[in-house]
């Protein structure tokens, strides 16, 4: 995320660079495959961020799911995803089980990858990179920077990040318990859509943690991941 801040005390050079900012993301949204976005008021655009801000981890969790994984070769592979994230540090860990209990991964993120344990087809580098960026995807805060908070062509609330490597990612709040996060590359072209669907809780304000994750790798080499919900234990202490 850029955190770079501008010190200097006249107002215009502050604002500026925003501006700019934001004219060229509204610029290439309209020349190129992203959706445009449509501003609604300051207000609006207060509440459509503070939700987009919502989708994301906030505190530790480890979250268990049912995982069935169809990989780019039509294999599929059925087991369970163990996660843990801790949104202040940024740190990540997972370990994916067989059926039978089998470790077939097991492994770390935190500013670099850490593999401790590793069975085919789960033992390339590529797959633990693209494990690690998924998971990130799903759980934490956008690398980058909030450009743009409105409705989308399909009158959904959108907010846009520009991503540290010239991307955009898209938080779209596609139904009322159905929420999509979806990637583009610096070219504009669409490369991961990621579905979360939260059930309405019973008899309780706000929404359960997420039941299914649908998350889709587009392209030649794409895949998709499907992970039900088992069990999820929020703001523990002892997350390692």
């Amino acid at each position: 995320m850029n955190n770079r801040k501008y010190t200097s005390s006249r107002g215009l050079w502050i604002a500026r660079p925003a501006l700019i900012l934001v004219f060229m993301v509204f610029m290439a949204a309209g020349c190129a495959g992203l959706p445009e976005i449509r501003l609604e008021g300051p207000v609006a655009e207060f509440r459509v961020k503070t939700a987009c801000r919502k989708v994301f981890a906030n505190t530790p969790r480890q979250v268990v799911h049912s995982m069935t994984a169809r990989m780019p070769n039509d294999e599929i592979y059925q087991g369970i995803s163990v996660t843990r994230v801790s949104p202040e540090s940024g740190r990540i860990k997972c370990v994916i089980m067989s059926i039978e209990g089998l470790v077939l991964f097991s492994g770390q993120a935190n500013g670099e990858i850490r593999v401790e344990r590793a069975i085919g087809p789960f033992d390339s580098e590529k797959f633990a990179e693209r494990l690690f960026a998924d998971i990130r995807q799903v759980f934490l805060p956008p690398r980058g920077l909030m450009v743009a908070a409105g409705q989308n062509p399909d009158n959904n609330p959108v907010c846009r990040y520009l991503l540290d490597d010239g991307g955009f990612l898209d938080v779209v709040q596609a139904s009322p318990n159905q929420v999509q996060i979806i990637e583009y590359n610096p070219g504009r072209k669409k490369t991961q859509t990621v579905s979360v669907t939260r059930a309405p809780a019973s008899g309780e304000a706000g929404l359960r943690p997420a039941d299914t994750i649908v998350i889709e790798r587009h392209g030649v080499l794409g895949y998709r991941l499907d992970l039900e919900r088992i069990e999820q234990n929020p703001d523990s202490a002892n997350l390692p």
